[in-house]
């Protein structure tokens, strides 16, 4: 089947990238560590490069393969960038806005919040944008989004 050959090529050329990261001497950065960059930088890429459907198959991926990728909050931001890029906006700001809340205390809160206001003013959501706006200057006022944003009022 296609899908299969595809889905083996990705694999191989993204074992490939990890095992020409690898520094020499084995030094460095864990298997793992390698594996979430080279994971990263190429879901970036095939956003840019409007090749929807190998970003969502890697980010789920990297979703199941790192499970805590989920709670730290990374993968959602890469979902959000998707969703921005197929030109779903409401969808993207759903699940910045839900993410953020559902762990206020990570790394990505701040900018997921920011994300979410983003997208719901393009989405015609003005009141959500601005719960979302508020809610991210009260919780992080120290964000560099939530200074950002705070200007353009």
């Amino acid at each position: 089947r296609n899908g299969d050959a595809a889905s083996f090529k990705l694999a191989h050329a993204t074992l490939d990238q990890v095992k020409a990261a690898r520094p020499p001497g084995g030094a460095g950065y864990s298997d793992a560590q390698i594996r979430q960059g080279v994971l990263a930088r190429n879901i970036e890429n095939y956003i840019r490069t409007r090749e929807f459907d190998a970003s969502l198959k890697l980010i789920d991926e990297w979703e199941l393969e790192f499970p805590e990728a989920l709670w730290d909050g990374f993968t959602r931001t890469l979902r959000v960038k998707l969703a921005v890029a197929e030109k779903r906006p409401l969808v993207a700001a759903r699940i910045a806005l839900q993410h953020a809340r559902a762990n206020p205390t990570g790394v990505y809160a701040d900018e997921l919040l920011y994300r979410a206001s983003q997208n719901f003013k393009l989405a015609n959501e003005p009141t959500q944008a601005q719960a979302a706006l508020d809610l991210l200057t009260s919780k992080y006022p120290e964000s560099p989004y939530a200074r950002g944003e705070s200007k353009e009022k």
